[in-house]
């Protein structure tokens, strides 16, 4: 299903930006006036070296500014390994709560897959749709349990 909803050039920028030039942490994304895929913040420059307890804070810091409202996010996961190295692995969130009005619901659900078709080579997703699934350490474990050494 397609919701008309176009996908702003400047999502496809920020993409490049963080997946082929690690520019940013993350990438906030927004339906705007029910009409348009928006970029609505960037996140800087992951540290270098960084760990995955500095990762979780950039995460939580990113979750404070949008709250309850429905989001598309890509961020940029650390983690340590079970071998204890550490990945960085991209990857496409989709966030919206349960206690979500239902039109917003359903634009963002029918608008993700045009927009996700959008991001060539990222293979990573996670829909979270309860503040306890939308937690940096829950996602950390099912990344790691998909991890490919």
């Amino acid at each position: 299903m397609s919701s008309g909803v176009e996908v702003d050039q400047s999502v496809l920028e920020a993409f490049d930006e963080i997946k082929l030039k690690k520019r940013h942490a993350y990438v906030v994304m927004m339906i705007k006036d029910n009409k348009k895929i928006v970029v609505e913040r960037l996140g800087d420059k992951l540290p270098q070296n960084c760990s995955q307890n500095k990762n979780e804070e950039i995460f939580n810091e990113m979750k404070k500014a949008f709250g309850a409202e429905p989001r598309y996010i890509l961020f940029d996961f650390c983690f340590n390994r079970a071998n204890q190295s550490v990945a960085q692995k991209l990857a496409f969130i989709t966030w919206c709560c349960d206690d979500c009005a239902i039109g917003k619901k359903m634009i963002y659900a029918s608008s993700k897959d045009a927009l996700k078709k959008r991001f060539t080579g990222l293979n990573i997703e996670f829909q979270c749709t309860d503040v306890s699934e939308f937690q940096h350490s829950e996602l950390i474990k099912d990344l790691m349990h998909k991890d490919r050494i």
